[in-house]
């Protein structure tokens, strides 16, 4: 993934030119890759993510462009999927906060009107509940 960030972020090889140059990798074609990124930014250090792509691929990298691709791509859709799980998460949350406040406000306004025991008992068990909801939405 390392190697994907860099076409993804080609910016970071001048930050990190030394870095990158000493990093071991075990595959002759990444080697290869990697060497004709540092090249290829070394004499563009303005090129773009999708240029410097189609640089390598017309130098003979575009198997291993191809494959770092698609990693970038599986790993920008892992993370859409876990972004729209956490915010579907959030907003059950959200939904369930509400609907307590409100069982809350509708136990107080029946109490204020009828002002029984069991009006009471719902003011108890809503704050409970909302009580109980706050700690577990600290717990995460």
């Amino acid at each position: 993934m390392l190697l994907a960030q860099l076409l993804r972020h080609p910016w970071l090889v001048e930050a990190h030119a030394e870095e990158i140059s000493e990093m071991p990798l075990w595959s002759p074609e990444l080697a290869n890759l990697r060497d004709a990124i540092l090249s290829t930014t070394t004499v563009e250090p303005e090129i773009g993510a999708d240029r410097l792509s189609e640089t390598l691929r017309a130098a003979g990298h575009h198997h291993a462009v191809d494959r770092l691709e698609n990693k970038i791509a599986d790993a920008q859709e892992s993370e859409r999927m876990t972004t729209e799980a956490d915010w579907l998460a959030d907003l059950a949350c959200h939904r369930r906060a509400s609907s307590l406040k409100q069982e809350l406000r509708e136990a107080q306004q029946d109490w204020v009107t009828h002002g029984t025991d069991a009006a009471f008992e719902r003011i108890k068990t809503a704050k409970h509940a909302i009580d109980a909801h706050h700690r577990e939405g600290q717990k995460t």
